[in-house]
């Protein structure tokens, strides 16, 4: 997002660093011009609290990653891991998203409220639950869901009601009748 000062005022410095991010790409990827989302991936991992920790790989499902670094001043805000070559202790080409922005929103102010927003990956940290990566393809393709604003819409949209003590009415009504 900013030039060293060594490269500042030295354009063959600037050039020559050109040409050894391109090898690098070359020596790493097959060829210089590698798409960002192929480069650049999400994947998700539950219970690791330790970024480094994380057991990224080349081999397991992910999806390209549309963000960059946030100083760049862009919506989709990423930062990556650098590509890992220490055999046989990790290995990964890839360079996969830790951390960012969790939510993001758009709103539309007029007669009618329009929204739309999404979180980084998906609202559960429970790998079981089908909202634990849902979100990770729309942030893959930049791409926003529907915010619900009106309450006739929340309810239009709901998959589920819940009132409080509803649930455990329900539950003692039926260990009564067991």
């Amino acid at each position: 997002d900013r030039l060293k000062a060594k490269y500042l005022k030295n354009p063959e410095l600037r050039f020559q660093a050109l040409i050894d991010a391109a090898n690098k790409l070359k020596k790493t990827f097959g060829d210089w011009k590698v798409p960002w989302g192929q480069a650049n991936r999400i994947q998700r991992h539950a219970n690791v609290a330790d970024f480094y920790k994380i057991p990224f790989s080349d081999d397991l499902p992910s999806l390209p990653a549309s963000g960059l670094q946030g100083t760049l001043g862009v919506v989709f805000n990423m930062y990556f891991t650098p590509s890992i070559n220490l055999p046989p202790l990790r290995v990964h080409k890839k360079h996969y998203a830790v951390v960012g922005h969790s939510y993001v929103a758009t709103v539309e102010f007029g007669d009618r409220i329009r929204a739309g927003s999404l979180l980084q990956y998906g609202q559960s940290g429970d790998p079981d639950s089908p909202h634990f990566f849902d979100q990770a393809k729309l942030l893959s393709e930049k791409r926003f869901k529907p915010q619900w604003f009106y309450l006739e819409d929340v309810k239009q949209h709901a998959q589920r009601e819940y009132h409080p003590g509803q649930e455990s009415r329900a539950a003692a009504a039926a260990q009564a009748g067991q």
